[in-house]
């Protein structure tokens, strides 16, 4: 929940700056616009292989607290 939590701040954030960056003008550096938006995708994209890694190891910790309340359940018998 916490990975969840903070993966949507993150997310957030990013709109938030792609929303600013589309209102600046280009006059200072024509590629400017362009480089930030090249950026900010390669974040989102670190962003989301983050998030999934993060899923993957709370199933996985899920997993083995499963098994180990079946474990400490078959010795308690």
């Amino acid at each position: 929940a916490a990975s969840r939590s903070a993966v949507a701040g993150l997310s957030g954030d990013l709109e938030a700056v792609r929303a600013e960056l589309s209102g600046r003008t280009g006059d200072a550096c024509p590629d400017y616009a362009a480089a930030a938006d090249q950026l900010l995708g390669a974040v989102e994209t670190g962003v989301a292989r983050l998030s999934q890694r993060g899923a993957d190891i709370a199933a996985k910790a899920d997993g083995h607290a499963s098994d180990y309340q079946t474990l400490a359940d078959g010795w308690a018998k």
